[in-house]
């Protein structure tokens, strides 16, 4: 089991960084949802969500030209390639408002939880526990205080991603 968990830890090793990438721009972007209240900081979020894609895109693009690339982590950056490009998606139904402000948070933080349980099926309980942790606040969160959502769930779900990184990083080793 041990080994089997390493040789799969070792092919979604592309998925470190990016959680590392996305959990940052997920907790900057709280801050600066709470920012723009005192500040005039309106236009930050764009600049920080298309930074992110293009370091994430760089990072993929590294990776790919490693030598030691194998053929599944080839298939796992193909993965990758259409989440960033649903999250560009939402981020145009939001800019072009065809969805209200609250519902883009939500469903990334329901998405990013599915995703934590689904690799804790595959790699080990601790993330399925932090995917139900998250799932469980995000519900509660649109259910019960819908206000504060995008601020709670970016903070929490950057951390979570965060963890998330640190967890696959001690399992590669």
């Amino acid at each position: 089991m041990f080994n089997q968990r390493k040789n799969m830890v070792n092919n979604l090793s592309v998925l470190i960084p990016l959680f590392f990438i996305w959990g940052l721009e997920w907790i900057v972007r709280a801050a600066i949802l709470l920012a723009e209240k005192k500040y005039n900081v309106e236009g930050w979020n764009t600049y920080l969500f298309l930074t992110a894609i293009v370091i994430s895109v760089i990072v993929i693009c590294l990776n790919l030209r490693k030598p030691a690339w194998s053929t599944n982590s080839q298939v796992t950056a193909l993965f990758i390639i259409p989440m960033l490009l649903f999250l560009l998606a939402c981020w145009i139904l939001q800019r072009i408002g065809a969805v209200n402000l609250f519902f883009i948070p939500i469903f990334q933080s329901f998405l990013l939880a599915t995703g934590l349980v689904a690799l804790g099926l595959l790699l080990g309980r601790t993330l399925a526990w932090i995917g139900i942790w998250f799932f469980a606040l995000t519900a509660a969160l649109s259910i019960l205080y819908l206000g504060y959502s995008p601020l709670i769930l970016s903070a929490c779900g950057g951390v979570s991603m965060l963890a998330t990184a640190v967890q696959l990083k001690m399992w590669k080793k």
